[in-house]
């Protein structure tokens, strides 16, 4: 896999003293609350993974405890409420999308599956969705190692799906595929997990030129998918239904893995943010 060309983002950077007892070291019995979407760090050091600080979190939220000024600050990053997703992509919803792998239905969102599985498009489906409405859907790989860099794979867009069976809420795509799809390809080591999310999409909505870059089947141009510069460019709001399902290569890898310290995206070369309003 060459080199990735994308851009680190920092979803927040914040430093906060709250000094409420001096004592020799560093000492405070105050406890300040951080909160990562609805990521809760439980307590003081606890080890979480990048993606819990980075993907899909609509904020976060500091504040301290006790008898203490409270520092607050939400700044918006992306408007997405994940559900059946993986562990530390919350808050959930209690919509599941329905995956068809040719003959494999998902039974259960998480489910390990082998890549030779999944090797066609899915057929999706969502029961009790606006039949009257547009849909978009996006697979990508949550979290690739590249070196030590942890980074998206985009597999699979599709927009122009509309309701065909009303009844099940089964989608069919009314066009070409935006992006072609590509089946999990995971290298030696430990499982990938993919994520699938469908979104309403807005009024006069249309492929942005500026993510053009993504449609080859290239490692480099999928990779760093930047889904939150997406959503924004494009005006979608909340997903209305997500899957996902993990998928492993189970040869020997020739080495360890590099641990992975931080996270990486790419920037698409977007001039502005659209402005759509919802059907």
């Amino acid at each position: 896999m060459k080199s990735v060309l994308a851009i680190p983002i920092v979803i927040a950077t914040v430093i906060a003293t709250v000094i409420a007892q001096k004592s020799p070291g560093w000492f405070t019995s105050t406890i300040l609350d951080m909160l990562f979407g609805c990521n809760r760090l439980v307590e003081p050091g606890e080890a979480i993974s990048p993606h819990r600080m980075q993907h899909f979190s609509s904020h976060y939220h500091l504040a301290a405890h006790e008898n203490s000024e409270a520092v607050l600050a939400t700044p918006t990053v992306i408007p997405t409420t994940i559900a059946e997703t993986p562990p530390g992509w919350l808050p959930n919803i209690s919509t599941t999308l329905d995956v068809q792998f040719d003959h494999h239905h998902l039974a259960e969102p998480g489910e390990a599956i082998s890549p030779h599985q999944a090797v066609h498009q899915p057929a999706v489906a969502c029961e009790g969705i606006d039949v009257d409405k547009p849909y978009l859907c996006v697979m990508l790989d949550a979290e690739v190692n590249h070196n030590g860099i942890a980074t998206p794979v985009l597999h699979w867009l599709q927009s122009d799906l509309h309701v065909e069976d009303s009844v099940n809420g089964v989608l069919r795509n009314h066009s070409l595929e935006t992006v072609p799809y590509v089946g999990p390809n995971p290298i030696p080591g430990p499982p990938h997990t993919y994520v699938l999310l469908l979104f309403a999409e807005p009024q006069e909505y249309k492929f942005p030129e500026c993510f053009e870059y993504v449609k080859p089947i290239t490692v480099e141009a999928r990779a760093g998918f930047n889904l939150t510069q997406f959503v924004e460019v494009t005006g979608l709001q909340n997903p209305v239904a997500a899957n996902y399902f993990t998928a492993q290569n189970d040869m020997k890898p020739p080495e360890p893995l590099p641990t992975v310290t931080t996270t990486s995206l790419k920037s698409a070369p977007c001039v502005t943010s659209a402005i759509f309003t919802q059907t």
